[in-house]
Parts: structure tokens; sequence; C-alpha cells
């Protein structure tokens, strides 16, 4: 939860409604100290969304120079290296095709991200994960269909 609000916080910010660097850095650190606690729990779905949503808070927060989404990438392809064969649901299926969709997008930034993270990406994207579902990058369902 302190991850989710982390990235909406950086929206509002983005957004101009607020400024507070303070405040935002205080839901950063509570979110990575939650992280922290529950990376020393078995691995879950919340565990996985919440190093994603880190992730994806560092991409959209703007600020130059700042690779650490690239640490939660690589601890989200760590964790779902032991988790895969839990992909049967809709919810996990989800999480995965984040996973890939940032693995895919750091292929095209000027840092790509590390072999970990590529062959993690590669394996995740063979699963056919869930056929019917909304695209992560389009935000269309899909399969795609025309009326």
């Amino acid at each position: 939860m302190t991850a989710l609000l982390n990235l909406a916080a950086i929206h509002w910010a983005n957004f101009g409604f607020m400024h507070s660097t303070k405040e935002l850095t205080i839901l950063q650190c509570a979110a990575l100290k939650q992280l922290g606690f529950e990376l020393s729990q078995p691995t879950n779905e919340a565990t996985l969304a919440a190093a994603l949503l880190l992730c994806y808070a560092e991409v959209i927060s703007g600020k130059e120079g700042n690779s650490s989404w690239r640490l939660h990438l690589e601890g989200a392809a760590t964790l779902l290296g032991a988790w895969s064969g839990h992909l049967a649901s809709h919810s996990n299926s989800f999480i995965a095709r984040c996973f890939v969709l940032l693995a895919a997008l750091a292929n095209i930034s000027r840092l790509p991200p590390s072999r970990t993270v590529r062959e993690q990406a590669l394996q995740m994207s063979g699963y056919g994960l869930l056929t019917s579902h909304i695209d992560n990058s389009l935000s269309y369902p899909y399969p795609f269909s025309v009326y």
C-alpha cells in the first residue's frame, strides 16, 4: 500500500498538486522499508507488486540521473525467477506482464537492463500469460476486437 501511495504522490507532484519534497521522501522511505520487511517473508504478489510500483514511481518521477528504478527491476526479476510457477491467476499474470513491459522499456533506454532482467523477461513472455487481458502498453482489451 505504501508503494502505491508513493506512486500516487509522485503523480500528484508531476501535475503540480503536491510540492513537499519532504512528504515525497517520507512516502518513498516508508515504501522501501515496507518492501524490505516483505523481502524477509516468502515471496508473494504484494512483494512483487511493491517492487514494480517502486520501479514505476522512479521512472515517472523524472529525476535526472536517477537509476534506482533499475535496482527495483533487478529485484523483481530475481523474485519472479523463484515465483514463476504461480502465474496461473489473473493478478499474477498481470504482475508478470507489468514486469515484461518495464523490461521492454528498459531495453530501449540508454542503459539497457542486466542480463538477469532480459532473460527473465524473455522467459516470462514465453509463458503465454493469460490470453484475455488489458494490454499494459496500449490500455486496450486483448485480444483486440473490432466493432
